[in-house]
């Protein structure tokens, strides 16, 4: 049963990262349209998120070497979201904790 409790993780975890893939190329294309097509006069509008604080570090390190801000990565996924309808990822239950 632990074989077959790894081999799944395995499975998981490239399936995952073929996912990540796809939102990487998916963000690009976001950033694309934001920066080449632009949206001018957008409106500035404050929203507070509460997280944890390894979290925060973990995803300001992940935006930080993708040279995006956070700001920016929220926004990405916001228009995302607006423009599928939908969350742009799919959302599971985590069988391998």
């Amino acid at each position: 049963m632990k074989n077959l409790k790894s081999a799944f993780c395995f499975l998981n975890e490239e399936y995952l990262l073929f996912h990540v893939f796809i939102c990487c190329i998916n963000i690009v294309m976001t950033i694309y349209y934001v920066v080449y097509i632009g949206v001018k006069n957008m409106a500035n509008t404050t929203v507070n998120v509460r997280m944890d604080d390894k979290l925060k570090k973990k995803f300001d390190n992940i935006c930080t070497k993708l040279g995006l801000s956070m700001t920016t990565a929220i926004t990405i996924f916001v228009k995302k979201m607006i423009r599928e309808n939908r969350l742009p990822f799919e959302v599971s239950l985590d069988y391998c904790s």
